[in-house]
């Protein structure tokens, strides 16, 4: 199966580390928006120095609607230093030339990460969103909110898209014993 969530928080935790390990900062905090925030990778891409400095929250607009995703601490505490004497119109994610990075090249280094950890062909950058949504309903059971922020026509689509619908499907077999 391609393109699942990063159900396993141990997993996520070798993931970061590596990042860390392999002083690939920018790598680092693209993954940590979005797995605490479900925020798309082009819309990560997006994003300017300003859009971030001292702010709480991570604002994006997708056509109509405008979206406000907080920032945690950790993740606040890794801008500050990713930012630190970079000018508020620069792309927070750039190349040398100063334009936005490739999402390919944020693929690339995300699989070279999973070969190294020897995690398989099941994950990629579009695992991040997903992963954030698998949590989010994990912890919360909020599966209204998944739909709508995924922007999908059913709650069937949005089990599916987050992979629980296994899980999902385990506990119809369960007996009510009534």
């Amino acid at each position: 199966m391609k393109n699942i969530p990063i159900k396993d928080k141990s997993v996520i935790i070798q993931i970061k580390e590596t990042y860390r390990t392999n002083g690939n900062v920018r790598g680092l905090l693209l993954f940590l928006l979005s797995i605490n925030s479900g925020i798309k990778l082009v819309d990560l891409l997006k994003l300017t120095v300003a859009d971030v400095r001292d702010k709480d929250y991570i604002s994006t607009k997708d056509n109509t609607d405008s979206y406000k995703y907080p920032v945690n601490k950790e993740i606040k505490k890794l801008i500050s230093k990713f930012i630190d004497g970079r000018y508020d119109k620069e792309f927070l994610f750039k190349t040398r030339n100063g334009k936005p990075i490739d999402r390919i090249r944020v693929y690339r280094e995300f699989k070279e990460i999973c070969k190294s950890l020897y995690l398989g062909d099941g994950y990629s950058v579009t695992s991040w969103r997903k992963t954030f949504g698998y949590h989010y309903y994990k912890k919360y059971k909020d599966l209204t909110f998944l739909q709508w922020m995924f922007n999908q026509t059913s709650v069937e689509e949005t089990l599916k898209y987050i992979d629980v619908e296994a899980d999902f499907k385990s506990k119809v077999q369960v007996s009510l014993g009534l």
